[in-house]
């Protein structure tokens, strides 16, 4: 397990959930670990909020805390809508070992 988010009142409506999840998320993208420092002075803009179950499979919990992942955009725009119950998840599966 990667990633060891708290327990969060937020959802994605709050405007302190992109705060939280990119503490949560140690300031790097789930998915490729890149860093915000990486990125120069896009930092902020270029993470983005994504929905790990995607929103387009209308789950009731879908903006709950605990679905969301702080992401670059470009995993973001990659994964997309896909979703698949195979898909590694980084708070709960190892997803960079070897």
């Amino acid at each position: 397990m990667e990633y060891i988010r708290k327990k969060r009142w937020a959802n994605y409506s709050s405007p302190k959930c992109k705060e939280y999840l990119r503490n949560d998320f140690s300031h790097e993208c789930a998915y490729c670990k890149l860093q915000e420092q990486e990125v120069g002075i896009v930092g902020l803009d270029f993470f983005e909020i994504d929905h790990f179950k995607p929103q387009s499979l209308n789950l009731p919990d879908k903006h709950k805390y605990y679905n969301l992942y702080y992401c670059c955009e470009k995993c973001n725009n990659e994964k997309s809508d896909i979703w698949d119950i195979k898909l590694l998840d980084p708070c709960s599966d190892d997803i960079f070992s070897r």
